[in-house]
């Protein structure tokens, strides 16, 4: 006899051909993979006395051809490799690590107590900060770089509303982390005074008048920028309006000493690090430092935005 266990929201919907969307149809049982089929109960007597081994507990349905060739899986799951012994990617990588979650719930979330506890209407955001979370914020505090994608259906199956209750447990900050992050942040800046360093920095001017946080913290921002001027580690060009460029890259992008370059997009960081590349960023960023302005005209053109973000 077949049984669903946790409950009918273990089954996920595949599709169906029918126009009502009642029958038939084909579901996944998430706990197991399994295929079930909703179909016409077959109740020809002809049929039936035809049918091998049947059992008191099993019946037959009817389905068309066209339900199985477009909704039924074509291939065997691949074996599952236990999150146990995949941990160690997340821990050694050197610059981003990502994970992607495709699947309508997971049996390790079912079996937990924290899904029994959410079933019974309890909060389970907050969680203790474990070891997983301790090794995430190691490594942003060194730089490194966290990422997941989730893929979810329309609507949302039990187990991704499950997930998507708890993920906001990955983002909660224990009572220091903020008063860390800053003294890290003071910290980087720092480098930029050190001896022996040098930065070389590229601004447009539109980027000093758009908005993008509260208008304090973009006064602060300004007057920060300004202050850089005059360092002998810096140097900071800003890339005026109206601006003759011989090409115009469509992204921004930070080169770090010849050997790696930073390209930031609407879905994604990427890291480029082999030699062509590096030193076609390098031709991109010449290209662009040639058409900008330095010293006291730079200084002139932060100090107009910052007029008219007191004017405005």
């Amino acid at each position: 006899m077949f049984s669903l266990r946790g409950g009918q929201g273990a089954l996920r919907f595949l599709g169906t051909t029918s126009d009502g969307g009642d029958c038939p149809t084909l579901y996944e049982v998430e706990q197991t993979r399994d295929i079930l089929v909703q179909g016409d109960k077959v109740t020809d007597p002809e049929l039936l006395v035809k049918l091998r081994g049947l059992k008191e507990s099993e019946t037959f349905v009817v389905v068309p051809r066209d339900l199985l060739t477009r909704f039924a899986p074509r291939t065997e799951a691949s074996a599952v490799v236990p999150f146990a012994e995949a941990t160690h990617l997340f821990r050694d990588f050197k610059h981003t690590a990502w994970r992607l979650e495709t699947r309508g719930g997971y049996a390790s979330d079912r079996n937990s107590s924290k899904w029994q506890r959410w079933q019974a209407g309890e909060d389970v955001a907050a969680e203790p900060f474990d070891e997983w979370r301790l090794n995430v914020q190691r490594a942003t505090e060194e730089g490194r770089r966290f990422e997941r994608v989730r893929i979810v259906d329309d609507p949302l199956t039990e187990g991704q509303q499950f997930l998507l209750t708890t993920a906001r447990s990955n983002v909660r900050q224990v009572p220091r982390d903020i008063e860390d992050a800053v003294r890290a942040r003071i910290r980087r800046q720092e480098a930029l005074c050190e001896s022996g360093r040098r930065f070389r920095f590229l601004v447009w001017e539109g980027a000093l008048h758009v908005l993008t946080c509260p208008r304090e913290v973009m006064a602060s921002q300004l007057d920060r920028l300004a202050g850089l001027i005059g360092l002998d580690t810096i140097e900071l060009g800003v890339i005026p309006f109206g601006a003759q460029l011989r090409r115009a890259p469509t992204h921004g992008f930070w080169i770090y000493d010849q050997r790696l370059v930073i390209v930031e997009t609407v879905s994604t960081e990427m890291w480029l690090v082999d030699e062509e590349t590096i030193q076609l960023y390098g031709r991109a960023w010449e290209w662009l430092a040639e058409a900008a302005v330095q010293g006291q005209h730079a200084r002139r053109l932060i100090g107009r935005a910052r007029a008219a973000l007191d004017h405005s």
